[in-house]
């Protein structure tokens, strides 16, 4: 048995609260980072890299025993989910690690704290370290509803916690920890991880994230990973059955870093805190000039809008296509901010003259990643924050991976007579990204 302990320290706000609430009174969520949480991220990211290790489709059959040989027959990624199971284990087997996290109560702080405005209207006030431009990318962690009122706890930035890992043996601990140095170059544990929250750095043993967010240093860490998995199934004797060859890249339904599947982006966001990052980042705020009046929107949210006119579509509004669609005015909207992530939420599409307030769209096929429900679609795009001594930079991480199906979309409005589609591609994504970073280096410059 080998039992090691990797300490972390939290760059950005770890958000993962407790099953239950901790105080009815302030309607308040504990913090809790579960080991089956951590798994899950672990589990997430081996699936992105085992495709450059195996042919996740292939598995000799005939070199396992009989109920194994059974159990993968109809599989239809054998190969990966024969190495799964004996990495992570399954319901039928006891995988070969496990873990715990540990960390200070006094090191977490609520979200923020209600309060009432002038129209006695209930308010959150959000902590200063995240800020009140954080309300966008932080929905679903808190709620104002006079009767769904409840907010939630974070790890502080700076805090320490640390994984204790029980191994059978170093070979799996070393796979462990290539995995966990990936989680924290380019994800992060907890909720909003596509949005640059959760993240964290390995102190001890010591990993310097910032040096792999770039596009060279980052694919050794991935080869990294790469011969750590290797050198599991070596070990374990696994090469008699898996085929040890790169997958086809167009056999991969799920976000790999397969070459050519991936890129690293810098972003041209930086700042002294956390606060103005996020600002710069998720905020928006209207200029008045005289009688006129122009909304200005920060980087993601300026990316959002651009995405709301790419789509193939007649009108080139995609919300406004969603209102007619609604109406019975048009028989499909082509949902462009839809490859960020699904489901996605429109609301009060009645001011719009929508005879729906709101209305929810999905992914219209089962998802095949790891530790996600079936009708969610993890983001292709994720916000990448490092701190280099005082300074807060941004990257993003493109995962070229299909959103949907055959550009088929599903929807919450009942007896429908439209569709909603997707036609937006990675290619187009990318092409948004650049044009978006091009304008906010001219609007530095000036």
């Amino acid at each position: 048995m080998v039992q090691e302990t990797v300490t972390c320290r939290v760059v950005t706000p770890i958000f993962s609260r407790s099953e239950e609430l901790a105080d009815q009174t302030d309607r308040l969520y504990e913090f809790e980072l579960r080991p089956q949480s951590v798994r899950g991220v672990l589990h997430f990211w081996f699936r992105a890299v085992a495709p450059r290790v195996i042919n996740i489709c292939e598995l000799d059959l005939s070199k396992l025993p009989s109920d194994l040989a059974k159990e993968f027959k109809d599989e239809k990624f054998k190969g990966l989910k024969y190495l799964e199971m004996l990495v992570f284990g399954s319901q039928n087997r006891k995988g070969p690690f496990g873990l715990f996290i540990q960390w200070r109560e006094e090191d977490t702080e609520p979200i923020g704290r209600f309060g009432v405005d002038k129209k006695g209207k209930t308010v959150l006030n959000f902590s200063p370290i995240i800020g009140k431009d954080a309300s966008y990318p932080l929905y679903g962690l808190y709620s104002t509803k006079e009767n769904e009122k409840f907010i939630t706890k974070f790890l502080k930035p700076g805090a320490e916690f640390k994984i204790h890992v029980f191994s059978n043996d170093s070979v799996t601990y070393e796979v462990v920890l290539s995995l966990l140095k990936l989680v924290s170059t380019i994800s992060g544990f907890g909720a909003k991880t596509t949005k640059g929250f959760g993240e964290f750095e390995i102190v001890k043993p010591i990993f310097n994230r910032s040096q792999f967010i770039n596009a060279n240093n980052f694919e050794q860490l991935i080869k990294e990973v790469e011969g750590k998995i290797r050198k599991f199934i070596e070990e374990k004797d696994l090469y008699k059955a898996l085929k040890l060859e790169r997958t086809p890249s167009d056999l991969v339904e799920f976000p790999s870093l397969l070459p050519g599947k991936y890129e690293i982006l810098t972003v041209p966001v930086q700042g002294q805190s956390l606060n103005e990052v996020f600002t710069k980042l998720y905020g928006m705020r209207v200029e008045r000039n005289g009688d006129k009046t122009r909304i200005v929107r920060n980087w993601y949210r300026e990316l959002k809008y651009r995405l709301r006119f790419v789509g193939k579509n007649k009108t080139g509004d995609a919300v406004k296509d969603l209102v007619n669609c609604i109406n019975g005015q048009a028989k499909e909207a082509d949902i462009g901010p839809a490859i960020v992530g699904l489901p996605i939420v429109y609301q009060n599409l009645r001011k719009a003259g929508a005879r729906a307030d709101r209305i929810t769209v999905f992914p219209s096929v089962e998802t095949t990643e790891p530790d996600v429900s079936a009708k969610r679609k993890t983001s292709v795009l994720r916000i990448i924050i490092s701190q280099i001594q005082r300074t807060y930079q941004v990257s993003c991480l493109l995962l070229d991976s299909p959103v949907t199906q055959r550009g088929e979309l599903e929807h919450s409005e009942r007896n429908a007579r439209f569709r909603l589609k997707l036609t937006l591609t990675h290619a187009d994504l990318k092409d948004v990204l650049r044009k978006l970073n091009q304008s906010y280096h001219q609007r530095m410059r000036s």
